[in-house]
């Protein structure tokens, strides 16, 4: 199953044509951050009857650390998957869940 969607934030160019510009650029981003609008947070659904989802996103890297929220009753009834540090890939991961039938949703903070 994987990622269901992103949610995208604009991201700064990386050359201005003045200074000006530079500086309101980077305000606004750094104001997006304060209000916690980071662009690190996506949805996943747990792929039914196996117990790994392999999740793609350019978010993902190595070291990136993935905290699971459950959005809908069948994924608060299981323990919070976790990813499998042993198959660690820039661009995708293997979270490690419990199996059964039910679609279990799923918002995950990726940090990292």
């Amino acid at each position: 199953m994987g990622v269901d969607s992103i949610t995208n934030f604009a991201t700064p160019k990386s050359r201005y044509h003045d200074q000006d510009s530079f500086n309101r650029q980077v305000a606004y981003h750094f104001n997006l951050l304060m209000q916690g609008k980071s662009n690190n947070v996506i949805n996943v659904t747990l792929t039914n009857s196996s117990t790994t989802t392999t999740v793609t996103s350019a978010l993902i890297g190595v070291n990136t650390v993935a905290m699971c929220i459950p959005t809908n009753a069948a994924g608060a009834a299981i323990t919070a998957p976790y990813r499998d540090l042993d198959s660690s890939v820039n661009g995708s991961m293997s979270l490690i869940h419990a199996s059964d039938a039910n679609s279990k949703k799923f918002r995950v903070v990726l940090i990292g």
